[in-house]
């Protein structure tokens, strides 16, 4: 999982709250504050021969799950680590075909669209996803959850606040007051 952005490291708290063990993918510069947020282990995607690392890593343990940041593509090159009956999740794309050949590892491929749901959720998923609101804002509350709030700004000073937002690096939410 990419852990450093603030989605990332929003699953990661997340996951961990479940107990689940996450082995996370971020920049050296970003590893200490992903650890802190969770992951059992970092390993740095600009670093030569990370996905050989993780690779071997699934051998002797296995991973359920791959959420992946960055592309479809990126996620389908990813597939192969994981084991069978695994889960791959793309958070900002989506599989239009299995990236693995049939009856192989047989996994399942998930989209996360919460634009969609605009259109096509019904009042208890609306329910759902406020009840998990609600309980996110208690634990933020009360320090189970970290927001990641890495920058404030007035209305006012929007502009200034989305060319931050624009230009990176963004490891953590960026809060506008109204």
């Amino acid at each position: 999982m990419g852990a450093s952005g603030a989605v990332g490291g929003a699953l990661l708290q997340l996951a961990r709250s479940r107990g689940w063990i996450v082995h996370a993918v971020c920049s050296a510069a970003q590893s200490a504050r992903v650890l802190r947020l969770g992951a059992a282990t970092v390993l740095d995607y600009r670093q030569d021969g990370w996905r050989e690392i993780a690779a071997r890593r699934a051998e002797s343990q296995p991973l359920n799950a791959i959420v992946d940041m960055v592309s479809g593509e990126h996620a389908a090159s990813l597939a192969p680590l994981l084991t069978a009956n695994g889960h791959l999740v793309c958070i900002q794309d989506r599989q239009e075909k299995t990236p693995l050949p049939p009856f192989t590892t047989t996994i399942s491929l998930h989209e996360v669209g919460l634009n969609a749901m605009h259109a096509h959720a019904d009042d208890r998923q609306w329910g759902r996803l406020a009840g998990a609101g609600a309980a996110m804002a208690r634990d933020i509350v009360s320090g189970r959850f970290d927001p990641q709030i890495i920058d404030v700004e007035s209305f006012e000073r929007l502009p200034v606040a989305l060319a931050r937002l624009e230009h990176g690096p963004n490891p953590g939410n960026r809060v506008v007051v109204l």
